[in-house]
C-alpha cells in the first residue's frame, strides 16, 4: 500500500468541521478535537491508498490557537462585517470558515496569505454556494492587506 504524506487540506477542513460542531453544540474545541482524532482521522495503517491522511500536528495547533483566541477573531469578524450584516445572521458554516480562516491569517506567520485565503475559499466551496464563497474571499482579501 502505498503511504501518502499528511495533508493540511485534510487538516483543514477538519479545523472547520470541529469549528461548526463547536457552533452547533459549544462542546469545548479540545473534547471535539479528541472526538476528531479519536473518530475521523484515518489510521494511517489501513486508510484507503487514495485517501490522504490529515497532519495532526497542525489540526492540534489550529485548534488550541483558536480556542485561545476566539474572541479575538469573533471581535476582527464583526468589525469587519458590512452594515447589513451582522456575527449572528451568518450562517454557522460560514462562519466556522471564517474563524477558521482568520485565526490562520492573524497567527499562522509563516504561510502565506494567498496560501491561506486560497485554502478556505476551495474549501468554502465543499460546504457553500457561489454567494457564499464570493463572502469568504471578499472577507479574506480584505483583512489579509490589512
Amino acid at each position: 500500500m502505498k503511504y501518502s504524506p499528511p495533508s493540511r487540506r485534510v487538516s483543514r477542513i477538519a479545523f472547520v468541521q470541529s469549528v461548526y460542531q463547536f457552533e452547533q453544540t459549544e462542546v469545548p474545541l479540545s473534547q471535539i478535537a479528541s472526538q476528531f482524532l479519536t473518530y475521523h482521522f484515518p489510521d494511517k495503517q489501513r486508510s484507503h491508498p487514495e485517501r490522504q491522511p490529515a497532519n495532526e500536528d497542525f489540526y492540534l495547533e489550529l485548534i488550541r490557537g483558536l480556542e485561545l483566541h476566539l474572541d479575538e477573531i469573533d471581535n476582527l469578524i464583526v468589525q469587519n462585517l458590512t452594515e447589513e450584516w451582522s456575527f449572528d445572521r451568518i450562517i454557522s458554516i460560514m462562519k466556522a470558515v471564517l474563524r477558521c480562516s482568520l485565526y490562520e491569517l492573524k497567527h499562522q506567520p509563516l504561510i502565506p496569505h494567498p496560501v491561506v485565503i486560497n485554502e478556505y475559499v476551495e474549501i468554502t466551496k465543499m460546504f457553500a454556494d457561489d454567494k457564499d464563497v464570493k463572502f469568504i474571499n471578499a472577507i479574506l482579501d480584505k483583512l489579509s492587506k490589512k
